[in-house]
């Protein structure tokens, strides 16, 4: 009779503790930062996830959820900033690359660029 009770202590540190201890290792890793794009989202138990897929091809899904969350969608390719399986930051790749808007059409203007791309017309200088 004893080891029914030995065996339901041992299944619930392993139900209870288990999940937690998985918890801490993923916060304890590295902050790492690549750059990636988006392949999807999806939410599973009410929590959400991102599947990205790296530079060299490998997918990896990770918790986008809590203080860090960031809105992704679909097709998004920029810098992600991740710790273990948990998302930290996201920095697209357009608004990197973004300086300023084009007056006239609203076009995103490039670094450095002294006309627009999709119209033609020229940037003012900055009085």
């Amino acid at each position: 009779m004893a080891w029914y009770i030995i065996l339901f202590i041992v299944i619930g540190v392993v139900i209870f503790v288990g999940p937690i201890v998985w918890f801490i290792i993923q916060k304890r890793g590295p902050e790492q930062t690549a750059k990636v794009k988006v392949v999807g989202t999806r939410k599973i138990d009410g929590f959400p996830h991102v599947t990205v897929e790296f530079e060299d091809g490998t997918r990896r899904e990770l918790f986008n959820w809590g203080r860090n969350a960031v809105l992704l969608a679909k097709g998004d390719v920029g810098e992600l900033t991740y710790k273990g399986r948990f998302v930290k930051g996201f920095a697209n790749a357009k608004e990197q690359k973004a300086q300023a808007f084009c007056q006239h059409c609203g076009s995103i203007l490039e670094r450095g660029a002294t006309a627009c791309d999709a119209c033609g017309a020229r940037r003012r200088k900055s009085a």
